[in-house]
């Protein structure tokens, strides 16, 4: 259909006839001339992307002010020469298509977000929405494109709380632990500075008891009234000697001699060194690669020695289970010393190591043992570990000893 003659064409590069200006910034856009006069195109005034608020005579107005000033000061010379210098300008544009889409990850892609939240089995895919997406697998999908969180699942985020607790549960108990052996570690090392001293002052008269006393049996005859006496002065000293011994290993003041020596041969020399009751089963376990540790084998002989024979003892008459694990490395090894019988009280755990301290009855036991295993393995630069459970509604009682030393001196 043929526009009409009295109204304006324009097209991109057309110039407006009215204002002389191009038609992109041509203000009269919605003009047309008629019998050479200015007439306003009301659908255009009023048609879409034009000013709204405004009454159609308001702008009918405006626009023929405009027109009729532009024409009374256009400077045409001036006009011409802007025309000539951009007459050929390319003002037109072009558009090239291009696909914006987001390639989808890969199904390995998916399958290892799904497995890092806990969802690598397909029965493990609740769909619930939560996170804002209709299934696991959407979220998954926006998590590899990286428009989504793994903290959105709701599930996830509750597990991976439960965790953190746990983890949280777990350090607060290491640190409990850490903290009782620090204490513990205190209180011994003083302990051990008063044993030190103590056993240093009673040596020399202990000595000089034991010299005196062994003078005197051999000076008297046989069958002297006073020959038993002079045995039991002898012996008793012999007895506080040991005690001194003991508190001064306790204190850490004797030397550690240590030789190379096959531990797995070692272990079972210590159990064939106690008397075991037959109900009692020994087991020994060794994870080992180099059976080669260098150790005081007397001393720590008295160490494994001490340990196990308490474990014997604190089985009931109906017997149990002595276990004997070897575990380590190129750096050190460890010493798992089990029982299955009756337990160590949470009351005593704190005193085990103290010196002269016992649960045995009088005369059988000094109260020595632990505290001079505990001199010997300290002595070795290792470490040592009690736990204990006495309580059955707790779990199978028994005690485990655990002690680490380095392989090398």
């Amino acid at each position: 259909m043929a526009r009409p003659s009295n109204e304006l064409v324009f097209t991109v590069k057309d110039r407006c006839k009215v204002c002389y200006t191009f038609v992109r910034e041509c203000p009269v856009k919605a003009i047309r001339m008629v019998n050479g006069q200015a007439e306003v195109i009301s659908s255009r005034i009023m048609g879409p992307g034009m000013t709204q608020g405004t009454h159609y005579f308001t702008k009918v107005s405006k626009m023929k002010n405009y027109v009729s000033n532009k024409i009374k000061t256009l400077d045409r010379e001036k006009w011409q020469q802007n025309f000539d210098q951009f007459k050929n300008g390319d003002y037109s544009e072009s558009f090239h298509p291009a696909d914006r889409r987001i390639p989808n990850p890969s199904n390995e892609e998916i399958e290892n977000v799904l497995v890092s939240m806990g969802k690598g089995n397909p029965q493990e895919h609740l769909n619930c929405g939560a996170c804002g997406y209709d299934t696991c697998i959407d979220h998954a999908i926006a998590m590899v494109e990286g428009l989504a969180k793994p903290e959105m699942c709701l599930p996830f985020t509750i597990e991976k709380l439960h965790k953190s607790v746990a983890e949280l549960n777990l350090s607060n108990e290491k640190l409990a632990s850490a903290q009782q052996s620090l204490r513990q570690s205190e209180k011994l090392a003083s302990m051990g500075q008063l044993s030190a001293g103590i056993a240093h002052e009673l040596n020399n008269p202990l000595g000089i008891i034991t010299m005196y006393s062994n003078i005197l049996l051999e000076e008297l005859e046989e069958g002297d009234a006073r020959h038993a006496d002079l045995e039991l002065i002898v012996e008793q000293a012999e007895r506080c000697r040991k005690i001194v011994g003991g508190l001064l290993n306790f204190a850490r003041k004797n030397q550690v001699r240590h030789q190379e020596t096959d531990i797995e041969a070692f272990v079972q020399r210590s159990i064939e060194s106690v008397i075991i009751p037959d109900p009692i089963r020994v087991d020994i376990q060794s994870n080992l690669m180099d059976k080669l540790v260098e150790v005081d084998m007397d001393q720590f002989m008295q160490v494994l020695t001490n340990i196990e024979k308490n474990a014997i003892e604190a089985m009931p008459e109906t017997g149990g289970t002595l276990s004997i694990i070897l575990n380590g490395d190129d750096k050190e090894v460890e010493f798992l010393i089990k029982d299955t019988g009756t337990g160590i009280s949470e009351k005593n755990m704190d005193k085990i190591f103290t010196p002269f301290f016992t649960t045995k009855p009088v005369g059988k036991g000094t109260g020595l043992g632990l505290p001079l295993l505990y001199g010997i393995v300290k002595m070795h630069k290792g470490q040592i570990q009690v736990e204990s459970n006495n309580n059955p509604e707790k779990g199978p009682t028994g005690t485990t000893f655990k002690v680490k030393i380095p392989r090398r001196k």
